[in-house]
């Protein structure tokens, strides 16, 4: 195919990119699962997952990440953002499971669409973008007009991370791929220290960034291992967990932010979560 179309509602504004969206993603499955032709039966997350990764690099560069489902009267919302809310407060299910496993329409889509593209994003955030590109391409290159699996792209990835994170990478991919567990952090602020707790089955290095009522900020990395940490900060005013994208498989992203005597980030991301649901009803 050389063509790609796609229909969108008259009236929807050029800032609104629902449309462009879906014609880029048809544009990517001409390589996955067109060239590199994986099961899309037995392993739909590298057809839709990958896709929908590559995808989101590709509106990236078109238009910005912050920007690329909406950039519109000064509201901007990104595939990223599009994303988490999908899965935020859903159960969280294995994305290496053939279609036939999942219980509902709904919970394929939210997992080999979604939450594999939160899965790369994730490991993207661990080694690079450039990176994550140089493993694609290999991947490609390796696979185009044969049939991969699963395991191929998952030891392409872990080889292509740097040493001293192969482990982690390896391990974040064994967890989201084929086990049915949680992804959740939560940061609490307390008097003069951060308190972070790791719920979830998910072991990532976290960086927190706090913010001092003198307006300093200092980051704190934590390797994640521990199911839980406290963090002296004197003269604390709030705190964030990241770096961006590191979170993403998240099921509670309103937990990664905290503020002494507020819940400001809290309601701010249950606004963008009612605008989540306005953009559901108007594309996919």
């Amino acid at each position: 195919p050389t063509l790609f179309t796609a229909w969108m509602p008259w009236f929807l504004p050029r800032g609104v990119r629902l449309g462009e969206h879906i014609v880029v993603h048809e544009l990517v499955h001409q390589y996955f699962q067109g060239m590199v032709a994986s099961n899309e039966v037995e392993h739909p997350w590298l057809d839709e997952g990958v896709t929908s990764y590559v995808t989101g690099l590709i509106m990236d560069e078109l238009h910005g990440p912050d920007r690329t489902i909406v950039d519109l009267a000064g509201v901007r919302w990104g595939t990223l953002d599009k994303e988490r809310l999908r899965v935020a407060g859903r159960q969280s299910w294995p994305v290496a499971w053939p279609a036939r496993q999942y219980p509902s329409w709904g919970t394929y889509g939210r997992t080999v669409y979604a939450r594999a593209y939160l899965l790369l994003r994730t490991v993207e955030s661990l080694i690079g973008r450039a990176r994550m590109i140089a493993v694609l391409r290999g991947y490609v290159r390796r696979f185009s007009f044969k049939h991969p699996g699963a395991t191929d792209l998952q030891q392409a990835l872990v080889a292509g991370a740097p040493v001293h994170l192969q482990p982690t990478v390896r391990g974040l991919l064994k967890t989201a791929l084929h086990e049915k567990g949680e992804a959740r952090w939560e940061v609490r602020c307390e008097a003069d220290r951060v308190v972070v707790h790791r719920r979830g089955v998910v072991r990532l290095p976290l960086v927190v960034t706090t913010v001092a009522k003198s307006g300093a900020t200092r980051q704190l990395r934590w390797t994640g291992d521990e199911a839980s940490i406290t963090l002296p900060s004197p003269g604390l005013a709030s705190a964030r967990l990241g770096p961006p994208g590191r979170l993403g498989l998240a099921s509670a992203p309103a937990s990664h932010a905290c503020s002494v005597g507020g819940d400001a980030e809290g309601a701010s991301l249950r606004l963008a979560a009612a605008f989540q649901i306005v953009l559901q009803v108007l594309g996919p």
